[in-house]
């Protein structure tokens, strides 16, 4: 792997990004200048501050942003893709690197101009990520209601599985039994050429909230549910 092949971790806020990533950096990948300690993420949300902001930064000349996603990726001018590019020397020499930010699902067009990248993915039950979504919005005092949430959720959930569809990758369902998630884990880092661990510390059950109720997917979102659990490892 080189400069221009990183692994990118594609998935929902509040899908279990921050986990799957920091699984992965225990079993070898790079993931350079990240955060590491955030109020909903007590290990941190792994993620690039500057690459996160050069995001926001092309959703929002776009119209869009990470709770109104486009509808059709952003095109990057020149002057972005430089930008990013210049981003990208932070990791040279590093081997194997790879980046999350659920905004990357929508990012792809810059990022395919500048990079070859390989793709993993992450998903959870709905009524987990919209109630997490919910939560986290009352407590930034920030409009979000659980109708909103789980919008959301099927847009970024059904960008994830256009993308699989033009370039399969491995794609694993956070809200499974730790035991089982290491093993599904083990095969996904097998298949990127990083070293598998028996067992990983990042992944603790105390710090997965918002465990789901015995309640149905809604209607309108079943079909993107059962689609993303057919193609999980």
């Amino acid at each position: 792997m080189s400069l221009v092949n990183p692994v990118l971790i594609l998935g929902m806020h509040r899908s279990g990004t921050s986990c799957l990533t920091g699984c992965l950096q225990e079993a070898g990948l790079y993931l350079g200048n990240v955060n590491t300690e955030a109020g909903f993420n007590k290990k941190g949300n792994r993620e690039n501050r500057d690459i996160m902001d050069h995001h926001d930064r092309i959703l929002s000349r776009s119209g869009a942003s990470w709770s109104n996603p486009p509808a059709i990726d952003p095109v990057w001018t020149e002057e972005e893709k430089e930008y990013l590019s210049g981003l990208l020397e932070t990791y040279a020499g590093a081997g194997l690197w790879g980046l999350k930010d659920p905004r990357t699902l929508f990012m792809l067009e810059g990022w395919k101009s500048l990079t070859t990248p390989n793709f993993v993915g992450t998903f959870r039950h709905p009524y987990e990520v919209a109630s997490s979504l919910v939560h986290r919005a009352a407590i930034w005092n920030q409009p979000m209601d659980i109708a909103m949430a789980y919008d959301l959720w099927a847009s970024y959930n059904k960008k994830l599985l256009s993308v699989h569809k033009e370039q399969p990758f491995d794609i694993i369902r956070y809200d499974i039994p730790a035991k089982l998630y290491n093993l599904k884990l083990i095969r996904m880092t097998l298949r990127l050429g990083l070293n598998p661990l028996a067992t990983n510390s990042f992944r603790e059950e105390n710090l997965h909230n918002q465990h789901k109720v015995e309640t149905g997917v809604p209607k309108a979102h079943k079909g993107i549910w059962e689609a993303l659990n057919d193609l999980a490892i």
